[in-house]
């Protein structure tokens, strides 16, 4: 499965296939003591047929292959925000885009 797009959203791990856009499998993340993978952004970085996945300040090891949730990591006292992830010279962040609306006041005379 090393040809797939796997891509982290909303609580879910899914794999692509590249060449149609067809899902291969899509994984639920657990939900932890504070519904960790309610709507949360997921990084994912693929390595040696596993992926990593962090969800919430929860880790996961999944099969590269089906999708299957093979252990967790709640880093206890690390709190429950985004996770990056790097190995070996790969690195996944999250850098999240603020909006600013601008206003303008318009006064009457």
């Amino acid at each position: 499965m090393n040809n797939c797009l796997i891509i982290g959203m909303n609580g879910h791990v899914v794999a692509i296939c590249p060449e149609s856009g067809t899902e291969i499998w899509r994984t639920k993340l657990s939900k932890g003591l504070f519904s960790s993978a309610n709507g949360a952004n997921v990084s994912v970085l693929n390595h040696q047929g596993f992926i990593l996945a962090g969800c919430n300040g929860h880790l996961y090891g999944l099969n590269e292959s089906n999708g299957e949730i093979l252990w967790q990591n709640e880093l206890s006292g690390a709190g429950y925000g985004d996770i990056s992830l790097s190995m070996d010279g790969c690195s996944i962040q999250y850098i999240e885009k603020t909006v600013v609306e601008e206003r303008t006041n318009h006064h009457r005379t």
